[in-house]
């Protein structure tokens, strides 16, 4: 059998299950910076021809057209027969490392060396843009929340980790923009936030400082707004299109030894954080959804046993599995026993192992393994594809349901500094009163810092609890404005 690294696996299975989105647009994966800009554009001219009905060229502009400050830009173009004019539908820039150098944007990559961030920018000339969603035209009143919610469902609905929406601090938010969105993760055995996606809005600072303007309806020139985001070029990088919502999704896989995670990472959307958040001593365990090999089959014959039936059925248990949707594959090899086989698939964290031997032959059954909880099962022959489905739909709401409740159990209150300097002590992620001053933020973090490094702001989170009359600032003492996230953080 194919036995790529498991790395590589999967990437691969990312590709095909979370990414990939039936009729809607062609999912795009990417090594480049530079190839998101062609793709983006491929989704606008997806809105046009295939909802709107309007032809369009797909083409690159001239260097005099083109984003002011980016190294390229890409458009689709209508024509108006009956005017005789042209009209620009679309753009998308890549704007290289340009205005990483002018705003000194830089990250901190696996060797702790700082690199500058490549972007990618698209533009619209209002603060509302039309979406399209299951078909139905509707306008959006932004495009974040939009994404911070295409963010949540990818950590959710496809690594089954919980994850929290909310805004950055102004000190913590994208250099140059207006806001910064994020989603947050917490690893509890870390103690440590993760910042897990971000969606940028620029505003009209850049297109202030460069002179982008569009003429409007009126004729009137007008700058426009624009939105933002932002990856390392060592990161595997995927463009995703979700119900016509655009969004990124910037993954890495890191070197692991005994599969646990080695060295602090900043790159966002993060393989590693799946691996530390659902990973335990037997190896890693990966969710359904994004398993490169969902089901496992491994034919356990005994002595004396009908050997060929027993690899006959695991091959028809493979393909009934296979033409159902599922990605299942037997371990025919002959030179392993299948207790050493049980442990190398529970090692790369197959998420349903199902075992066939004499007695499962005869009874026209299989015996399916869950990797998460170690429960066993026999399933009829008959039955198989139903009952698979819904172990692996019962193992993902398992996992995530077990991530949330060891989250949930690190969130603490604290409304005091001794409340907050007792629950940092113990790895908490802390909700506190905060008067939202980036001086006093700074000052947090001057006084926390250590040897495990300094507490900071994760995130202001959308669902704000009530905040009662007359609660103050956890560090100030000021009148609290709203309830924010800390902790520290990779």
């Amino acid at each position: 059998m194919d036995q790529k690294p498991i790395g590589h696996q999967l990437y691969q299975s990312l590709e095909l299950s979370v990414l990939t989105v039936q009729g809607i647009c062609p999912v795009v994966h990417l090594f480049q910076p530079k190839a998101v800009v062609l793709e983006i554009l491929e989704l606008y001219r997806c809105i046009y021809e295939e909802y709107l009905a309007i032809p369009v060229i797909k083409g690159k502009k001239s260097e005099h057209e083109k984003f002011a400050g980016g190294l390229y830009t890409t458009s689709v173009e209508a024509f108006i027969p009956n005017t005789g004019r042209g009209i620009q539908g679309a753009t998308s820039h890549c704007l290289g490392q340009n205005f990483a150098k002018m705003f000194e944007i830089n990250f901190e990559n696996e060797k702790g060396e700082k690199t500058m961030v490549w972007q990618n920018s698209w533009a619209y000339s209002t603060r509302t843009i039309l979406t399209l969603i299951c078909g139905a035209l509707y306008f959006c009143w932004t495009i974040f929340l939009g994404v911070m919610d295409f963010n949540r469902c990818i950590y959710e609905e496809y690594l089954a980790i919980p994850v929290i929406k909310g805004k950055k601090s102004e000190h913590e938010k994208f250099a140059g923009g207006l806001y910064t969105t994020s989603v947050e993760a917490f690893i509890p055995n870390t103690g440590r936030g993760i910042q897990g996606a971000t969606s940028h809005c620029l505003g009209q600072n850049f297109a202030k400082m460069f002179e982008i303007n569009f003429e409007n309806e009126k004729g009137e020139k007008t700058m426009v707004w624009q939105n933002s985001w932002a990856y390392s070029t060592r990161t595997y990088v995927y463009c995703i299109i979700y119900c016509i919502f655009l969004a990124k999704l910037r993954m890495m896989w890191s070197q692991a030894k005994n599969w646990r995670l080695t060295r602090e990472m900043s790159i966002q959307i993060e393989v590693g954080v799946m691996v530390m958040v659902h990973g335990d001593n037997k190896g890693l365990v990966l969710p359904p959804k994004v398993a490169a090999i969902q089901v496992i089959v491994i034919p356990v014959p005994y002595k004396d046993a009908d050997t060929k039936g027993i690899f006959d059925a695991c091959d028809a248990t493979v393909k009934t599995l296979t033409e159902s949707g599922f990605r299942a594959e037997a371990d025919f090899r002959d030179n392993y026993s299948p207790g050493w086989k049980y442990s190398h698939w529970e090692m790369k964290g197959v998420p349903l192992r199902i075992e066939i031997g004499p007695k499962d032959l005869s009874n026209n059954q299989v015996r399916a393994v869950r990797r998460d909880n170690s429960t066993k099962i026999d399933i009829p022959m008959a039955s198989l594809v139903e009952q698979v489905k819904d172990m692996l739909a019962n193992i993902h709401q398992s996992l995530f349901d077990v991530a949330k409740q060891k989250r949930d159990t690190c969130i603490q209150v604290a409304k005091t500094w001794d409340e907050f300097m007792e629950a940092l002590s113990h790895k908490k992620m802390i909700l506190a009163p905060w008067c939202d001053e980036e001086e006093v933020e700074k000052d947090v973090k001057a006084r926390t810092k250590g040897e495990m490094g300094a507490a900071k702001t994760l995130c202001s989170p959308f669902d704000q609890p009530a905040l009662d009359e007359g609660v103050l600032c956890f560090a100030s003492g000021k009148p609290a404005k709203k309830w924010t996230y800390w902790g520290r953080s990779y």
